[in-house]
């Protein structure tokens, strides 16, 4: 059986240490480049030759794809992007996976991640050339990497509660804080806005549904079309964040 080769061009020192300590986690995958310089890509990128094709996508998202179209792709590209609202731009261009830098955990990177060793082994089954198992998502488990916490200490003014993630329903703006509608039905307030909250939430469980809300993937009682339902709350979901949920969805 055969591992799969990746390169990397990441420019960020976190996400590419990132990058790095997941990919290091798989027998299954061998880094064989990590690139730093747009030149020194292109003039070597296809003596390379990799299965999978890691990129940071610039601010300016065209450029990346111009970079894209300067060599021969990789069978599996997958952009790091920190802006959802191109995914599905990335997605037409060719581009196999998006992972959102702010997203990124060992959990959330390993439910990326095996869809291409799915996809792989179907087109290398007749060939008898499979990718080394990886199967039910098995990984190292590596000193240095962190596990999440399971609650958070809520601040508002002078008081802070502790509130475990699972606990929490779902989250609104409310002006310049975030409110948090809990389980008990009990609801308390943060100091700080729904970005910023989401960026220390459980990224597997949290995602956001439109400009005002946040909600916990795991208390969904039912879709229907653009409309979300937890415990008798309709919220509706946001065309510019309903790729992005369905994405969440899909890949549980």
């Amino acid at each position: 059986m055969k591992k799969l080769t990746s390169v990397l061009f990441i420019k960020s020192k976190r996400v590419n240490e990132l990058i790095v300590e997941c990919l290091n986690q798989f027998h299954s995958i061998e880094i064989i480049d990590n690139f730093k310089d747009r030149v020194d890509l292109i003039e070597r990128f296809n003596q390379r030759n990799p299965d999978i094709f890691v990129i940071e996508i610039e601010e300016n998202w065209e450029q990346s794809i111009d970079l894209i179209s300067q060599i021969n792709n990789a069978p599996f590209l997958i952009a790091i992007s920190s802006d959802v609202l191109v995914t599905q731009k990335l997605l037409d261009s060719g581009f196999s996976d998006v992972i959102y830098s702010d997203h990124l955990t060992m959990e959330y990177f390993c439910k990326k991640i095996s869809k291409i060793f799915k996809l792989m082994n179907s087109l290398c089954v007749k060939s008898n050339l499979l990718v080394a198992s990886e199967s039910n998502l098995t990984y190292i488990r590596r000193k240095g990497i962190v596990p999440q916490r399971k609650f958070i200490f809520l601040r508002h003014k002078k008081t802070s509660v502790k509130v475990y993630f699972d606990e929490i329903l779902y989250i609104k703006n409310a002006g310049c804080d975030s409110k948090i509608y809990l389980t008990n039905k009990k609801n308390y307030f943060h100091n700080s806005s729904l970005k910023k909250f989401l960026n220390i939430l459980p990224q597997d469980n949290f995602v956001r549904i439109n400009n005002s809300s946040i909600i916990n993937l795991d208390k969904i009682d039912k879709i229907d079309k653009n409309l979300l339902v937890i415990q008798n709350e309709t919220m509706k979901i946001s065309k510019n964040y309903y790729a992005d949920l369905r994405r969440f969805i899909d890949n549980e």
